[in-house]
């Protein structure tokens, strides 16, 4: 079972960072030009490497292992786990190093966007809040917590899905 948690959590992990790698190759810095693209793409390649999650749980499955639906959910999990620790040092690397001016451009930005969709009286409460929040980012605690976090619920969520996919439909041997 750790043979395939590590082997997927790696494929996973590789495959998160070679996405967003690319990325960087082809639109450079994110910018207020491609910032939605960005996040698409950013989510995008969260969900597409933990489909690892679901061919490992999978894999265990083929090898003819008896698995529970709390065995195959701690399996996803752990899996999980390891493009969650990537993505979030790689968060931390790239708003300290690689772009430190990332917050101040992307907050600008959606300040924009709330500026063009709500009242003053509602822009001027919620840029207070957003404010508040953007200063949370400083952290480089609370950055790779975010981070880590966003993947990890994602790949918790396809875990629960697969294991119940495979606890309605096991492999037949």
């Amino acid at each position: 079972m750790k043979k395939i948690i590590v082997k997927n959590g790696i494929i996973a992990a590789s495959i998160l960072m070679g996405v967003q790698l690319v990325a960087y190759l082809i639109y450079g810095t994110p910018n207020a030009s491609n910032f939605d693209i960005d996040e698409i793409v950013g989510y995008a390649s969260i969900v597409f490497c933990l489909a690892f999650v679901f061919l490992g749980i999978r894999e265990y499955q083929l090898m003819g292992k008896e698995a529970s639906f709390m065995k195959n959910l701690g399996l996803g999990a752990a899996i999980s786990v390891f493009p969650s620790i990537a993505f979030g040092v790689y968060s931390v690397v790239y708003y300290k190093w690689i772009n430190p001016n990332f917050l101040n451009e992307y907050g600008a930005y959606q300040l924009e966007k709330m500026k063009a969709s709500l009242t003053p009286e509602e822009f001027e409460i919620t840029k207070v809040q957003f404010a508040t929040d953007m200063a949370l980012w400083d952290s480089v605690g609370m950055q790779f917590g975010i981070m880590f976090a966003t993947v990890f619920i994602i790949g918790l969520i396809i875990s629960i899905l697969s294991s119940l996919y495979f606890q309605l439909k096991p492999i037949k041997q």
